[in-house]
C-alpha cells in the first residue's frame, strides 16, 4: 500500500492546526501580566513564530521520497 497521501497531506493539515493554535498563544502571550511569564515570554513568543514560519516553508516545499529497487552493490574477485 502506498503511502504518498501521508507525505502530501499531512504537512497542510498541520499547517492549518499551526495556524489556528499559535495566534491563540501569542493572543495570550500579549494578554498575560508581564511579572506572570517575565523573559520566558520572548521565548515562547519565539517559538509559536517559528513554528508559523517552519509550517509555511514545509507546505512551499513538500518532502520527497526516492527510492531505488537496488541500492546495494556487491563486488565479486
Amino acid at each position: 500500500m502506498e503511502l504518498y497521501w501521508i507525505y502530501q497531506h499531512l504537512p497542510i493539515a498541520f499547517c492549518i492546526f499551526a495556524f489556528i493554535v499559535n495566534p491563540i498563544v501569542i493572543f495570550l502571550i500579549f494578554s498575560e501580566r508581564s511579572s506572570v511569564l517575565g523573559n520566558y515570554r520572548y521565548l515562547l513568543l519565539y517559538f509559536a513564530v517559528f513554528n508559523l514560519i517552519y509550517s509555511v516553508a514545509n507546505v512551499l516545499v513538500p518532502l520527497v521520497r526516492y527510492s531505488q529497487l537496488s541500492l546495494l552493490f556487491s563486488c565479486h574477485h
